[in-house]
């Protein structure tokens, strides 16, 4: 894969303006593997019956162009707006991707966001890009599969209550209309997501610091294609988690940790699938480690599901669609002991 990208940016007193462009070219070979049983049994050992390799290109040349202005004030607008051709094999899609959004300091302690905006995921090569990627603070770019396309809105907020107490809030929602190449034809599946947050923060003493949130995410897909394939994915996921947390630092570098998240999750399948339909559970993690003088490093042992709690839980893997790197669940049924260590030089 090749991946160009320029960017011009211009700073003023009350307007900055961020355009660029970039290109995009990929090519794919891909080989299919068709497994043929009878009641149970490979007939063809190793079970390969038929192998096709196909060489599937993608090509996108994008240009974008971000303005923000400050009209008064503690109030910053944000416009702008993406222009994509996506080519991928036979399917192509010419799509223009308006972006607005708003910050507001309506007082020294307290500041209001929202957005709107709309987004063609761009088939970066390493997924890295120099574009903005948030709008006003909610971000643009995630896990899609390449050429999907999405509108995304959001509500925000970040309040000081005093010197020692912060809380913050959001609200997003998510419309995803993404492409499955079947050969020479395209289909689209449309999925919708909701995240919901509330965060507090509240700093004890000199030492001692304690977290809490209230997490809602939910999934939803109209079961189109990828519903009826041999991977199906879920109809509906529904999360709630309670994280709350509590860390001591201590004047001579030792630190500690502990947290407890409760999770209840309820899960949406097709009639046939063996999996599990919902489950909750309460995890404890704990950490304890020490930090250098002069900042030379840090080094820290901890043990995640403390208590070796069983449970079935269904991570975001089915909506993940970077191939090239396994997913790693935020919770692991079993007992998990690490250690890191980490230097500055």
């Amino acid at each position: 894969g090749e991946q160009w990208e320029a960017e011009y940016i211009y700073r003023g007193d009350q307007f900055n303006l961020v355009a660029g462009g970039a290109y995009y070219e990929i090519e794919r070979d891909k080989q299919r593997f068709q497994w043929v049983t009878l009641n149970g049994a490979l007939l063809v050992p190793p079970g390969v019956l038929t192998l096709s390799d196909t060489t599937v290109d993608i090509e996108q040349p994008r240009a974008y162009m971000y303005g923000n202005i400050e009209m008064v004030d503690g109030l910053t607008w944000t416009v702008g707006a993406s222009y994509d051709d996506y080519e991928e094999a036979d399917y192509s899609n010419d799509s223009w991707n308006p972006k607005l959004g708003v910050r507001w300091r309506a007082r020294e302690d307290i500041e209001l966001r929202a957005a709107a905006f709309k987004v063609l995921k761009p088939a970066l090569v390493s997924n890295r890009t120099i574009e903005p990627t948030q709008v006003a603070g909610f971000n643009q770019l995630f896990d899609d599969a390449n050429g999907t396309e999405s509108w995304r809105y959001g509500v925000g907020a970040e309040c000081q209550l005093n010197k020692d107490m912060s809380l913050d809030m959001e609200a997003t929602w998510r419309d995803i209309e993404s492409p499955v190449l079947f050969g020479d034809s395209c289909l689209k599946d449309d999925y919708a997501e909701e995240l919901h947050r509330v965060g507090f923060n509240w700093t004890l003493s000199e030492r001692i610091a304690v977290t809490a949130a209230a997490v809602y995410d939910r999934f939803e897909s109209e079961w189109g294609v990828r519903a009826t394939s041999g991977n199906p994915i879920p109809k509906e996921v529904e999360t709630m988690s309670f994280p709350l947390g509590v860390s001591y630092t201590a004047p001579s570098g030792l630190f500690g940790t502990l947290s407890a998240t409760y999770v209840d999750q309820d899960v949406e399948r097709i009639a046939t699938s063996p999996l599990q339909g919902d489950d909750d559970f309460v995890l404890v993690d704990v950490a304890v480690g020490f930090r250098m003088p002069k900042r030379y490093g840090l080094v820290s042992v901890g043990v995640k599901n403390l208590f070796d709690e069983e449970f079935n839980y269904q991570d975001d893997s089915f909506r993940a669609f970077g191939a090239e790197d396994p997913y790693r669940s935020p919770y692991v049924p079993e007992r998990t002991i690490f250690g890191s260590l980490s230097l500055n030089f």
